[in-house]
């Protein structure tokens, strides 16, 4: 923001800051960064009868005081004369910290800005009459505006109050809101190169929000940089896994797949070109996870190696079931699942293959296995398993089998 002619200008998104004509006065608490901290709480919850208690769980339940409402005297006390300091350089009363039966209640008054409030109102604006296709020069500017004012996230350097994160949450998703309009409208006309770049500088300051890279992708895709977007896809998903160990959405996915198809069947490819692109796909240390249909086609390749006898390879099924015959709910599924997971990842190798195929099944395949070592590992999985039995009262049952060319039966174990 520019210079504001005297008046009070507090910034909440990205870094914090109070400022007059420019200059920042936070240097005027020195030391005093509880006060500091103090402050951000009270105009977070502006206009709010704050009780006593409320106030000292949320700011100083992280300190071991003797006494918590004498800490919390002494730091308003000196917020209040920081205050009546800042309100000497404005000449008037702009901020006020009331006490009024056991509340305090923070005001702004007067001339001031304050970015989080200019925001507020641009939502509320956007929220009741959307961004529509003709739009004006000045509605589209004000939307501009708006997107500029979130800097960041709300209040940077807070992350130890538990009190900012729904905050952050809220204002983050108001944001992207008013993104998603803005790029639909640019996307409408057709505007790319304007996408891109609306697209980079969100990224600058939510880099792993993937719903911006689906946005940033798919507008690489439509002006015809396939390049850009294969590359982008490769460093992101690469930084999500390594950073995060977040896998790309199924959005990202399906773009990358349009990207890459277009690329070959138009320009054509290499084999250094084929094999960079195998080999900066995601990879994981631990057994592979993949999709069904991906699950069945490696099958049937297995299927033929084993016409021509090579190597060995098993097939299995784990079975889930409650104990009473009942059906597992979809609730149920998702926990087992996760409990599943980790001891699956533990006694399977990297190469290995496993896929969920329906909520109450698992299939997997294991490569280059002797039938000891098959015995070995089952008996660590199941005993692991068992485990999982006890704390969700259900039941498992795990078959397993050589592929072979001809048909065979199998082993079942239930338990």
């Amino acid at each position: 923001m520019g210079q504001n002619n005297g008046r009070l200008e507090i910034l909440t998104f990205g870094s914090f800051d109070i400022l007059i004509d420019g200059e920042s006065l936070l240097t005027q608490f020195g030391k005093s960064q509880k006060a500091l901290s103090l402050l951000k709480y009270f105009i977070s919850n502006r206009g709010k009868k704050i009780p006593v208690n409320r106030i000292i769980e949320a700011n100083f339940k992280l300190y071991d005081y003797t006494d918590y409402n004498n800490a919390l005297r002494s730091q308003v006390h000196r917020l209040r004369n920081i205050i009546k300091d800042i309100n000497s350089k404005l000449e008037c009363e702009v901020m006020r910290l009331d006490f009024v039966a056991g509340n305090y209640i923070f005001k702004l008054e007067k001339e001031y800005i304050l970015d989080v409030e200019l925001f507020e109102d641009y939502v509320c604006k956007f929220s009741l009459k959307p961004l529509e296709f003709e739009a004006d020069f000045e509605r589209i500017s004000e939307l501009r505006t708006a997107l500029k004012l979130y800097r960041g996230d709300y209040i940077e350097g807070a992350e130890f109050y538990d009190w900012i994160f729904p905050l952050r949450i809220h204002y983050k998703r108001q944001y992207l809101v008013l993104l998603s309009q803005y790029i639909s409208y640019l996307v409408k006309k057709d505007k790319y190169d304007e996408v891109i770049s609306e697209c980079e500088s969100a990224l600058s300051i939510n880099f792993f929000d993937e719903v911006i890279h689906e946005y940033l992708l798919e507008a690489l895709f439509k002006s015809n940089k396939a390049n850009q977007a294969l590359n982008h896809y490769n460093y992101v998903t690469s930084r999500f896994y390594t950073e995060m160990n977040m896998k790309p959405s199924e959005k990202m996915k399906e773009i990358y797949q349009k990207v890459q198809k277009r690329e070959n069947s138009e320009y054509g490819t290499d084999l250094f070109t084929l094999e960079r692109t195998i080999r900066l796909a995601e990879q994981s240390d631990g057994v592979f996870f993949c999709d069904k249909d991906f699950f069945i086609n490696l099958y049937r390749l297995e299927l033929r190696k084993k016409e021509r006898e090579i190597g060995k390879t098993m097939v299995g099924i784990v079975t889930v079931s409650a104990y009473d015959l009942r059906e597992v709910s979809e609730e149920e599924s998702v926990k087992i699942v996760e409990d599943i997971g980790p001891v699956v990842d533990k006694y399977m190798r990297k190469y290995d293959v496993i896929t969920k195929i329906n909520k109450n099944q698992f299939a997997f395949m294991m490569f280059n296995s002797s039938e000891e070592m098959i015995k070995t590992i089952n008996q660590r999985m199941n005993y692991l398993l068992n485990q999982v039995k006890k704390k969700h009262r259900i039941l498992f049952t795990l078959s397993c089998k050589p592929i072979q060319a001809t048909d065979e039966n199998y082993n079942e174990t239930a338990f």
